[in-house]
């Protein structure tokens, strides 16, 4: 029996219509916080760590913008969880107290826009040393362990430039 050809779709790339941003700002929220600024046409302007200990804020300095926060699954244990829900929470209050849109990403978004497979089997350090890899091409630059918070902010802010547009001015 002859197989009918399937017309292909077309690839519709979704948008955030009306999103006017001075800057992007994608969070890593953990122990050990990661983020990742961007600017006009996407470029990254800076990005870093920051511990639970300390009072800096990523969004000090901007009156507006999008706020990217990883809506991390939950680890291994109830101190885990509870760690990344309040940091979670923190982070979003920041934003959002600044002015901030903010949008929830999943790491399996990020991980397949940067070439993860989401179902490959890769355990977690591997998952890390490739988004080390892949923030490497973006900053053009080595990114130690104690960055890695940042390289993963990097991959998030990094996957919303190419998978969504956002007007920023």
């Amino acid at each position: 029996m002859p197989r009918t050809p399937t017309r292909k779709r077309a690839k519709v790339k979704p948008t955030y219509h009306g999103i006017k941003a001075s800057v992007v700002i994608a969070i890593d929220p953990g122990k050990q916080s990661g983020y990742a600024i961007f600017g006009t046409g996407g470029k990254l302007l800076k990005y870093g760590v920051i511990n639970d200990h300390q009072e800096v804020s990523p969004f000090a300095g901007y009156d507006s913008g999008l706020a990217l926060i990883e809506s991390q699954y939950m680890g291994k244990n109830a101190y885990s969880a509870f760690t990344i829900v309040e940091r979670q929470t923190e982070f979003t209050i920041r934003a959002r107290d600044a002015g901030f849109q903010v949008v929830k990403v999943s790491p399996k978004t990020w991980q397949t826009a940067i070439g993860i497979p989401p179902f490959g089997g890769y355990k977690r350090p591997m998952i890390k040393a490739m988004a080390r890899q892949f923030a490497e091409t973006v900053t053009g630059e080595p990114i130690g362990h104690n960055m890695q918070d940042a390289a993963d902010a990097i991959c998030i802010g990094e996957t919303f430039n190419r998978k969504w547009r956002v007007e920023i001015v």
